[in-house]
């Protein structure tokens, strides 16, 4: 991995490993054989090649696919700072909103381009959804129908309960996504403290919380077809 490095730069083998610290590697993990890394080991690399190298576009492919959550963060936090352009496909929605200026989303076999990130892609669809009324027909237009109100769902107790809504899993995705923030954080300090238990407990609860993200976001995109 040092040599590697020492490629593509005119480093010295201390500046190197200076360097190389930069990126999560320590001590001996400096020696290691490319061959030897894991994704994530190799994707650090691979980046840390690419600063040294001047690079003033980057092409990235699922790039947090099989990366751990501190990968995952280290990932964001290092292209967060590249001064180029960065052109990626993910369906990592976390790792978009935290990047992207600029959303080109394949829709019916068609590419269409939204300006922002995941979320203001997603607030831009909502707001389509929501602005552009459905065409009425001429018979609808006379009948002067009332709107219709959102349908009732009954229970198995026999009582109605409001269908819901758009707005209703917008509120839940936004609160669940303020969990992940803060499971974030509890992880980064649990990490700092090497609590070994405590991070087990954590990882365990923000995987579930992208998978009721994930869930809602579903549930989202069925409602939002549906209101179109």
């Amino acid at each position: 991995m040092l040599d590697e490095i020492r490629q593509v730069s005119v480093l010295s083998e201390e500046g190197a490993r200076s360097f190389l610290g930069r990126f999560l590697f320590s001590g001996d993990d400096v020696f290691k054989l490319i061959g030897a890394l894991s994704g994530g080991e190799r994707s650090r690399v691979a980046l840390a090649k690419l600063t040294l190298q001047g690079a003033n576009l980057m092409v990235l492919d699922e790039p947090t696919n099989h990366l751990d959550l501190q990968s995952r963060q280290f990932l964001e936090d290092v292209l967060s700072e590249f001064e180029g352009t960065l052109l990626f496909v993910s369906h990592d929605r976390y790792f978009i909103d935290s990047l992207a200026t600029k959303v080109w989303a394949v829709e019916d076999g068609v590419l269409i381009p939204y300006m922002g990130n995941y979320t203001e892609y997603r607030t831009h669809k909502r707001r389509i959804v929501l602005d552009v009324p459905a065409p009425m027909t001429k018979k609808a237009v006379a009948a002067s129908k009332p709107v219709a109100q959102p349908a009732k769902v009954t229970s198995k107790k026999g009582v109605k309960v409001k269908a819901r809504t758009v707005e209703d899993v917008e509120r839940d995705i936004e609160g669940v996504e303020a969990q992940l923030k803060t499971l974030e954080h509890a992880l980064s300090l649990a990490a700092l403290h090497a609590d070994a238990v405590q991070l087990r407990q954590l990882s365990g609860e923000y995987e579930q919380a992208k998978i009721n993200v994930d869930e809602l976001l579903a549930e989202w995109e069925r409602l939002a077809d549906v209101a179109s």
